[in-house]
């Protein structure tokens, strides 16, 4: 999104009528880490948030409950510097990204005190100044000629303006005359869009035809927006980074399991040959008899040693085999949260990273951030409840703390995939297309999703029981019948 100038005047004038003649209270940072000011108003405590590093800049004017965090450097030079003073005015700069906030107050003796937080809300190179008598007092970035041939921020310097606009806005006086009015009055706050997609946001002239887009509320409306299309973004990238983090470890721990599984199955290979050692020591003393005398000590020894070479393969045999399960089945874990990475939407990714932590270089216990949401629920036709998990930890819970022993419990055969419940609300068996049904949704919330025809096992809930040192979610069970379906998504997702 790209806000052009005149509406970052525009909010200027906004701003004015929200929080000019407030008192700041405090500053600080928000959790998120924008600059927040909270400003008690004749309205009521408002509280401006600001981000000027965010492309673009933004000033949101967020809840008065929202918590103020205290910080060492520019937070706290600002807290002490502007507690108490009022907002006098809130100003733009013609044709500029630039926003002025005049303070002051006045001590017990009546004598003035002023300062001026100047906001540069200039994509990639935003900065928030404060100073005193047109001198910086402190800035949130600093620099000094040897960084920035154009200027320096440094406390102590007098303040010099960012520089003049991009070559790409209008030039023109009369066109800047025509925006600078536009600002002022009430032109129509505009954001265009492409594709669906939020683009520039300006002012719209009366007789303009507005290209494909929405009027906003105000430039305040378009600060908020372009604030969630960048939480949006950051949580997207905050997820497929985390994503990708995760997969590489899992896929790490994948291919050290593989090569244990070799070096182990190369092992019990040569165990499979103690059968021949057996049989060429036996030859050896079958036909000692016929060796002349000189050469039996000679053979004896020999198949002294090939029953020793024997006995200790044999002795090896059972543990290398238990090692091989083991590691079968601990691939089959890794497997399965492989798929459950790649499936996971970003609110899921804690429970996998949770599920996965045994294999990560700094494990960790922590549970999901707030409170779990309850599994994917739909009807089948016979008003059967199904209940699908979207998640290893998800699908632990569903099978063994909200699923009743006589419930259906459904998986995919051989593959990894969601935990699903049929489960009714009388006494009534399920009927056989709500059974199907379940089927059909344990088949498309799988690794076998794109396959046209699934096999799904499915068994009683009392039937299932968890898997001793595996990720959640990885289960035993018995006693289970077979249904080949075709994958199905859910339709109509009931409310938890």
């Amino acid at each position: 999104m790209t806000i052009e100038w005149p509406v970052i005047a525009r909010l200027a004038g906004e701003l004015q009528r929200e929080i000019g003649g407030g008192r700041i209270v405090e500053a600080g940072r928000l959790a998120d880490g924008r600059l927040a000011l909270r400003v008690r108003t004749s309205a009521g405590m408002r509280v401006a948030a600001v981000d000027v590093f965010a492309s673009p800049p933004t000033i949101v004017l967020e809840t008065a409950e929202a918590d103020l965090v205290p910080e060492p450097g520019f937070a706290r030079a600002l807290d002490a510097a502007l507690r108490g003073l009022r907002i006098e005015a809130v100003a733009g700069v013609t044709g500029e990204r630039l926003l002025f906030l005049d303070l002051a107050r006045r001590s017990r003796f009546g004598v003035a005190e002023r300062l001026r937080l100047i906001l540069e809300l200039i994509p990639r190179f935003g900065n928030a100044i404060l100073t005193k008598s047109e001198r910086i007092v402190a800035a949130a970035r600093e620099f000094s000629p040897a960084n920035n041939a154009v200027r320096s921020v440094r406390v102590g310097d007098v303040y010099c303006a960012p520089p003049a606009r991009p070559r790409s806005e209008p030039d023109d006086a009369q066109e800047r005359a025509v925006l600078a009015a536009r600002a002022a009055g009430d032109a129509p706050v505009f954001l265009a869009t492409r594709d669906g997609r939020p683009g520039r946001v300006t002012l719209m002239a009366a007789d303009q035809v507005p290209p494909p887009g929405r009027i906003l509320d105000g430039a305040l409306e378009a600060m908020r927006l372009a604030w969630h299309e960048q939480s949006e973004r950051a949580g997207a990238d905050r997820a497929a980074t985390r994503r990708a983090r995760l997969e590489r470890t899992l896929e790490s721990r994948r291919a050290k399991i593989i090569a244990e599984r070799a070096e182990v199955g190369a092992a019990l290979a040569r165990v499979a040959e103690r059968d021949r050692l057996r049989e060429r020591g036996e030859t050896i003393y079958a036909h000692l008899y016929t060796a002349e005398a000189g050469a039996r000590d000679a053979l004896k020894a020999e198949a002294q040693r090939v029953f020793r070479a024997y006995r200790k393969l044999s002795s090896g045999a059972e543990p290398l085999r238990r090692r091989d399960a083991a590691l079968a089945r601990e691939l089959a874990g890794v497997e399965m949260l492989l798929w459950e990475a790649a499936r996971a939407e970003a609110a899921d990714l804690d429970d996998v990273a949770q599920a996965a932590s045994r294999y990560a270089a700094r494990p960790t216990s922590a549970a999901r951030r707030g409170p779990r949401r309850r599994p994917l629920v739909t009807r089948a036709s016979d008003g059967s409840r199904i209940s699908i998990g979207r998640s290893p930890l998800e699908n632990a819970e569903l099978t063994f703390r909200h699923a009743r022993p006589h419930d259906l419990w459904f998986h995919v055969r051989g593959a990894p995939g969601a935990h699903v419940i049929l489960a009714r609300d009388d006494a009534k068996p399920p009927d056989p297309d709500a059974i199907a049904r379940a089927a059909a949704l344990a088949a498309f919330y799988s690794r076998a999703r794109d396959a046209g025809k699934v096999t799904v096992d499915f068994t009683q809930r009392k039937h299932v029981r968890k898997q001793l040192d595996a990720p959640p979610g990885l289960v035993w069970y018995t006693h289970a019948r077979s249904i080949v379906v075709a994958p199905s998504a859910i339709e109509d997702e009931l409310p938890s």
